[in-house]
């Protein structure tokens, strides 16, 4: 017969009391029927030989086997078929890999591995035991470390390039095999059979090869949820028309459902979590509309896992960036990548004891707060800018980790690496701690390696190891082979080369005699003046005549950043003023918060005498702002009452404070200064004058 007519006759073919063929077969002769299945499906199914049934039995699995499609049509997705398609994949896998006794380069690598394991178990003893000779021992781990690695790295080379084509091989069998054993065949079971078209989805899944290795190669589903990412990944992707999605857009869709596959929890609220979709769409038009950082479109989706997963809301993570543009803009454009972004965190949320209740990032910015709250900010901050960052716990700190253009992570707000650790949601079976020195090689070696490098000879061999059940732990002893040699070959990427983390650009370049750049003027100037516009004066606030910014300004912070046309040059601070380039062009000056913070602002000789309603507009992010003072002096020095200007809580918005109705003429001048109680700055940006009709 054709394979369509005999494919039609065991669909629909009935024998006696409408049983089925399929049934009468499981009733009688299970063995028949599996094999009528087998040779049907090799007539029928598109590329598969007849001839070759010996491809279904080999140890080393083809790279498009049929077998998982073959065994579906026989079988439910229930718990008991994917713990047995698993406990197959397992003895496939393990049949075709060399062992410890057949390979003289796996013996030279585990035998290194296992003398770092010893010493370092001891050393993790030692600490359980609160036993101060950890710190010897210790020593002698990174002793030891420096001394051999090179030659366990030479060693772990020898036995990767015997187990390379091996792996290649079993590259399709490995995933399955990880994919389902990270998954749990109990709640994969229960997921496929919650609602229809989820069986669809992972047969489809399971044939697509390309995915489950980025999937692979990106860190894997969060818990090991592959389910859940599955889902998300669809829901985001069945929106994409055929003109919409891009490179980037691909990038964000994958990060978004591998890091959000567990539920990630908004900051301060618990029991309300980021939706999945919002944030890839929030994440993709932002970048539509160019309002990250220039570096985020060539982030890996492994990198982009760390953006996306911010507590923030995307309102809170849209009012960070806008905030901090009309706040402190010098802070934006920095290229002093320590700094760049996070820098407010010295400057607005220094570590103090916090100055209210906050709910939400814009109530901790004006808070503050000690290491804790600085971290929750710092990395919400630099992911809101479309940047990476990593939590870092410390031993009685909170600090945060960042990417770094220049090739590595680093540390800020606290320790190095060695000192930190911070919960993951790896493919273990639940979260973890993992430490700082793993996640540091591990960032390295992905910014070092291709992501082909990486695939096979870090990721693969992770998943192998999940596959063999040597399951992801802090501390890799040396008897999960597979693992430790991901680890040899990880370090080998990483350290080729071994970058040094940026220096701070420090600030006040007199202060630490360093040249200025050629282009930084040593003294502030501008031609800036007061000048009538529509119906109102305008005097830009570095125009005052005390302090004499042009005289007394030194150079604080400089850097030349030409992507910013509106931004060409330094800092300067000048007695309680900080002065800055506005986002938009035009010089504007933050307040400092101390009674002696004061300027004056003398009207020159073609100013028209008369009664002006006096504006100013600010910007402020502290709820405990107190008011400024104002005092008009007339030409002859005679001071007026002092009056007084309420600064509202603007969230980092604009806003106008006032009116305050003065009189000036020719050679007047009025004074702004600080009142009694005031903690914190506030940023001007532009002084008014309006007529005030007769």
């Amino acid at each position: 017969s054709s394979r369509n007519r005999l494919l039609d006759q065991l669909k629909s073919s009935s024998i006696g009391r409408g049983t089925n063929l399929f049934d009468r077969f499981e009733q009688r002769h299970e063995t028949i029927k599996r094999y009528l299945i087998f040779l049907v499906v090799q007539c029928c199914i598109p590329g598969v030989n007849p001839k070759a049934s010996t491809q279904y039995r080999v140890k080393k699995p083809k790279k498009h086997n049929n077998i998982f499609l073959i065994r579906k049509m026989a079988d439910e997705f229930t718990e008991e078929f994917f713990a047995g398609r698993i406990v197959e994949l397992k003895e496939q896998i393990a049949g075709a890999l060399p062992t410890l006794e057949s390979s003289e380069a796996f013996q030279a690598h585990n035998e290194i591995a296992t003398t770092h394991w010893a010493v370092f178990e001891r050393y993790l003893e030692l600490e359980k035991q609160g036993n101060n000779e950890k710190h010897t021992v210790y020593k002698e781990y990174q002793d030891l470390q420096t001394a051999t690695w090179p030659d366990r790295m030479d060693k772990g080379d020898a036995f990767f390039a015997e187990l390379d084509p091996v792996l290649k091989d079993l590259e399709n069998a490995i995933m399955e095999c990880a994919i389902l054993a990270r998954t749990q065949p109990a709640r994969l079971a229960e997921w496929c059979a919650e609602k229809d078209g989820n069986k669809e989805k992972w047969t489809a899944f399971m044939e697509d090869k390309e995915l489950q290795k980025k999937m692979i190669l990106n860190g894997g589903a969060a818990l090991g949820l592959y389910h859940k990412t599955l889902e998300i990944h669809s829901d985001i992707t069945q929106n994409f028309d055929n003109d919409a999605p891009n490179e980037v857009y691909d990038k964000i869709a994958l990060a978004v459902a591998l890091e959000l596959a567990h539920p990630v929890a908004i900051f301060k609220h618990p029991d309300v979590f980021v939706d999945p979709v919002e944030r890839f769409w929030y994440y993709a038009n932002m970048h539509t509309y160019n309002m990250f950082d220039k570096h985020f479109a060539g982030l890996t989706v492994w990198e982009l896992r760390n953006v996306v997963n911010s507590e923030a809301t995307n309102e809170d993570a849209t009012w960070m960036r806008e905030m901090l543009k009309r706040w402190r803009p010098d802070q934006v454009r920095t290229p002093c990548s320590k700094w760049k972004y996070i820098w407010s965190q010295r400057t607005d949320t220094a570590n103090r004891k916090p100055m209210h209740e906050f709910k939400d990032f814009p109530d901790l910015v004006s808070a503050g707060g000690a290491c804790g709250p600085q971290a929750w900010y710092s990395r919400a901050l630099l992911r809101a800018w479309g940047l990476p960052a990593w939590g870092v716990r410390q031993p009685g700190h909170a600090a945060i980790s960042r990417w770094y253009p220049e090739g590595m992570w680093g540390t800020e707000l606290g320790h190095s690496f060695q000192n930190s650790h911070f919960p993951e949601l790896r493919y273990a079976p639940q979260g973890h701690e993992r430490m700082g020195n793993d996640f540091n090689e591990d960032g390295r070696a992905r910014i070092n390696g291709s992501e082909e490098d990486y695939f096979y000879g870090v990721a693969l061999l992770e998943a192998l190891s999940d596959s063999q059940e040597g399951w992801l732990v802090p501390y890799i002893p040396a008897d999960q082979y597979w693992r430790s040699l991901a680890i040899s070959r990880r370090y080998r990427l990483a350290s080729s080369p071994w970058r040094d983390e940026p220096k701070e650009w420090k600030n006040k370049p007199l202060k630490w005699k360093r040249p200025l750049l050629p282009e930084t003027p040593p003294k502030f100037s501008t031609d800036e003046k007061m000048e009538f516009k529509g119906d109102k004066w305008e005097i830009p606030p570095t125009t005052c005549s005390h302090p004499d910014i042009p005289a007394t300004s030194e150079v604080y912070h400089e850097f030349k950043d030409t992507d910013f046309p509106y931004y060409p040059g330094p800092d300067y601070r000048a007695a309680h003023l900080h002065v800055m380039m506005a986002y938009t062009g035009g010089w504007i000056i933050q307040l400092g918060n101390g009674l002696r913070a004061y300027t004056d602002y003398t009207m020159p000789e073609d100013f028209p005498e008369g009664t002006y309603e006096l504006t100013i507009k600010y910007v402020n992010i502290h709820q405990l702002q107190t008011p400024l003072q104002f005092v008009v002096t007339d030409a002859e020095g005679n001071a007026g009452d002092p009056m007084m200007m309420d600064i509202a809580y603007t969230k980092g918005e604009f806003a106008t404070g006032g009116p305050l109705t003065v009189e000036l003429k020719p050679g007047s001048k009025f004074t702004m200064k600080r009142t009694e109680g005031c903690k914190f700055n506030l940023t001007i940006h532009k002084f008014y004058l309006k007529p005030v009709e007769a």
